[in-house]
Order: structure tokens, then C-alpha cells, then sequence
């Protein structure tokens, strides 16, 4: 999912929404957030997406490569060093984001706030 993709997604939580509900919640600064997890066949087959970005762990690894590129572990043996980490594996460490539905609390549970990824 791209920018122009998820500029589309109206009716989603927005910053606004979300500033209008914890006010109306009346929830303590220490409320813990839950986000719920939804499973992968929403992705895999109900054609949902997700906005991709580079996690702190990916820019480790890119990191890694430039250091390597550099030469700055040309005193370590070939064969006891990584290989530079490939697009594809960099790929598949982004995090993967989805707009967010709705906020919610529970009568038991006044001390948490729900993020729901769909109705």
C-alpha cells in the first residue's frame, strides 16, 4: 500500500477521532493500548494491505551492508562473516502497518483502550 492507497481508507481512526474518544473515555495517561491482532487470511485472501516501513532492525541490517561495502570487516575471515543482507530479506523485515478502525474501552477493563483493525 502506497500513500495515494491509504489516503483512500476514510471512515478509519483518525488523530482527531482518536483525541474526541479519550477525552469522552476519560482514560488515566497510564491506560495501557491494546491493538488487535488480526489473522493473516484478511491480508492472504480478503485483499487487505499494508503500508510498509523499515523497522529499527532492518536499518541494522542495512547498516551492516554499508559497514561491510566499507571494508570495515575486511580483518574477519570470509567465511566467519554474513553475507550482505539481500532487498528481499531487507523487504521482509518491515514493519507492516494497517489503518486502524475504531478506539474503544470496556466497563471491565476501565483501564485499557482497544484499537480495533475492523468493525
Amino acid at each position: 500500500m502506497n500513500r495515494e492507497e491509504l489516503s483512500k481508507y476514510k471512515g478509519s481512526l483518525t488523530v482527531g477521532k482518536l483525541k474526541e474518544l479519550l477525552n469522552e473515555y476519560e482514560l488515566s495517561d497510564d491506560a495501557l493500548v491494546l491493538v488487535e491482532r488480526v489473522e493473516d487470511t484478511y491480508f492472504e485472501n480478503h485483499h487487505w494491505k499494508v503500508y510498509p516501513i523499515r523497522s529499527w532492525h532492518c536499518a541494522n541490517m542495512i547498516r551492516y551492508n554499508e559497514s561491510l561495502a566499507a571494508g570495515e570487516f575486511d580483518d574477519v575471515p570470509e567465511e566467519d562473516r554474513r553475507a550482505p543482507f539481500t532487498e528481499e530479506e531487507l523487504d521482509s523485515m518491515d514493519s507492516q502497518y494497517h489503518p486502524a478502525h475504531w478506539a474503544s474501552t470496556r466497563k471491565e477493563h476501565p483501564d485499557l483502550l482497544f484499537i480495533s483493525m475492523h468493525y
